[in-house]
């Protein structure tokens, strides 16, 4: 099998119109530049991996934060819900006192039951001054 000059020449000529296409077609394909070449860098991937790990801490922290807060505002409030209960018991056991000194104070005054009036009357009077010292403080822990 023996090519012609006009069969060789033509071959030639497909050949080196074919490399001149390949090459104009590699000029106009992806081209490597620097950028690409810091993309695919080893140091690059770190260094996101840190700011992506710097951002989800801060967010976690945050959250944390704003947990924490919560739970103090509910641990606040109810101590202050407890001291308001204290207070009001404190209250009622005060006046539950002098009522009860009061009505013992009569009856032994009523029966003109002389040495146990007195004892009652002193009962009274100590539970009046209860009543007058604390009762006051009291109310105003118990408005607040």
């Amino acid at each position: 099998m023996s090519l012609t000059k006009e069969e060789l020449r033509e071959l030639v000529e497909k050949e080196v119109a074919s490399n001149a296409t390949r090459e104009m077609l590699a000029e106009l394909g992806p081209k490597q530049e620097s950028y690409t070449k810091l993309l695919r860098h080893p140091l690059l991937l770190a260094l996101i991996a840190t700011v992506i790990g710097w951002s989800y801490d801060g967010v976690v922290k945050e959250r944390e934060a704003k947990k924490l807060a919560a739970e103090i505002e509910i641990s606040e409030a109810d101590r202050r819900e407890d001291s308001a209960i204290a207070k009001l018991n404190e209250f009622v056991a005060l006046a539950h006192t002098r009522s009860i000194a009061k009505d013992l104070l009569r009856s032994a005054l009523k029966r003109e039951a002389g040495v146990e009036a007195v004892e009652k009357k002193r009962t009274y009077y100590a539970a009046y001054s209860d009543w007058n010292v604390k009762q006051p403080a009291n109310l105003q822990q118990l408005r607040a």
